[in-house]
């Protein structure tokens, strides 16, 4: 960690227009894909928070630490029992930056790596996590210098193993953030 923002450091300071922290904050719907892992799925979307502290290079690049929670997806099992699965992911994602119209839009993809935290509650409590990969893209309207709402779609994928068996899990966001940058 130090060594990563020792090496950071220097390119935010450097950076020129638009470098410099920033922190923001959001909300959106989530949808699951659990790879048949469950016999059904009640409700597929849900409620996705986040919180995410970054800094921009420049204009075109930024970097982010992210933490997710997804609210309770309901399902039965293969046995017939009742669950809530919920999950918490932890990334760190570098964007790409493409502003317009003198900075005020500007369009980004998104890539990261992490670990997602998975709790299943029904008759029985499981957990586990997992290497996540995260991928997104979005637009994001400057109304001014230091704020930034942000409309865009997050993909995390990873692999979950139960009872020997392996499943390629999804969960897709759209969501709303609002940033501010220092």
């Amino acid at each position: 960690m130090k060594r990563a923002i020792g090496l950071l450091l220097p390119l935010v300071l450097l950076g020129g227009e638009r470098a410099g922290p920033y922190l923001a904050a959001g909300t959106g719907i989530a949808n699951y894909r659990d790879d048949g892992r469950l016999a059904s799925i009640g409700g597929t979307d849900e409620t996705r928070y986040h919180l995410s502290a970054g800094a921009f290079i420049n204009k075109y690049f930024s970097v982010e630490f992210a933490l997710a929670h997804f609210n309770d997806f309901g399902g039965i099992d293969n046995e017939g029992v009742s669950v809530r699965e919920s999950f918490n992911t932890l990334t760190a994602d570098a964007l790409v930056h493409y502003p317009v119209m003198n900075d005020r839009l500007d369009f980004f993809g998104k890539f990261g790596a992490g670990q997602i935290f998975w709790e299943e509650h029904g008759s029985h409590y499981r957990s586990s996590n997992s290497a996540t990969l995260l991928f997104g893209a979005g637009f994001g309207f400057r109304p001014t210098e230091r704020v930034t709402v942000n409309l865009g779609y997050d993909f995390n994928t990873f692999r979950m193993d139960v009872n020997t068996t392996r499943f390629e899990m999804q969960l897709g966001t759209g969501y709303l953030e609002v940033q501010v940058q220092f």
